[in-house]
């Protein structure tokens, strides 16, 4: 789930779209439509909307239905704004773009309780040292290793906070360490519940996948609970004692914004 504060008055008279022909909060839907490709320029406050490419040609406009459509992308690059496609609920936010530090990082909070699995636990993260799969190094990170083995096959950590209702914004990046990147049998899920409420999932984090950046909505939230769960494919009825499977996870820059 993202921050959902809407676009209010944002532009006048015109709809600004992504031409993904969909039914609301139902499956896609492929449509043949007429269009009327137009040279037209839209100004919002003054400033240009649209994009100008290399060849120095603006972003065109389509018409539709007496409507007229300039790509989303264009909003996010030249009024500053944030856009995010929630592919759970099949929607698109459109947000201001922060550039600022959060209230508090969440490494830096006492958590109110952290449980593990047998064999995992918090890991420190060094600036400069510690990078994720793209090598890029962070500052600030909730680190932790997820161990699989003969007795817990599918490892979890569990961070618990008491935020009393002082946030509004939980913001960061759940990404692999590059060591672990060659580690394919595990399979990691980021899930945030406020008061016990589930509030987003993560898609799978493995091999191969990129870092997962989050904005997630906590406004009202009094106690968060942040779960890292696992899926392994070891076959533990072949394993011998002792035999296990470690991946470094973290959190990256995540931090708390009233």
């Amino acid at each position: 789930m993202f921050n959902k504060d809407k676009v209010k008055g944002f532009l006048s008279g015109i709809i600004i779209t992504t031409l993904i022909l969909t039914i609301s909060y139902g499956e896609p839907m492929k449509k043949n439509i007429n269009v009327i490709f137009n040279k037209m320029k839209v100004h919002v406050d003054g400033k240009l909307a649209q994009s100008i490419n290399e060849e120095e040609k603006y972003s065109e406009t389509i018409i539709y239905n007496n409507q007229v459509y300039i790509p989303i992308t264009d909003i996010e690059k030249n009024f500053g704004k944030k856009v995010d496609w929630d592919i759970n609920t099949n929607s698109i936010y459109i947000d201001e773009l922060y550039n600022e530090k959060p209230d508090v990082y969440l490494k830096d909070l006492e958590p109110f309780y952290f449980k593990t699995s047998a064999g995992s636990k918090s890991l420190s993260w060094k600036s400069g040292k510690d990078k994720d799969v793209t090598e890029k190094s962070y500052t600030n990170v909730l680190g932790f290793g997820l161990q699989a083995n003969v007795k817990e096959k599918n490892p979890w950590i569990n961070n618990g906070y008491l935020l009393n209702q002082q946030y509004k914004r939980l913001k960061g990046t759940f990404c692999m360490h590059y060591f672990s990147r060659n580690i394919s049998k595990m399979t990691s899920y980021l899930k945030v519940y406020g008061d016990e409420k589930l509030l987003y999932t993560s898609s799978g984090m493995k091999s191969g996948v990129l870092p997962i950046d989050f904005d997630i909505d906590i406004n009202g939230v009094t106690k968060l609970k942040i779960v890292i769960e696992s899926k392994t494919n070891f076959d533990t009825t072949n394993l011998v004692p002792g035999t296990k499977e470690k991946v470094v996870y973290g959190l990256a820059d995540i931090g708390l914004y009233k």
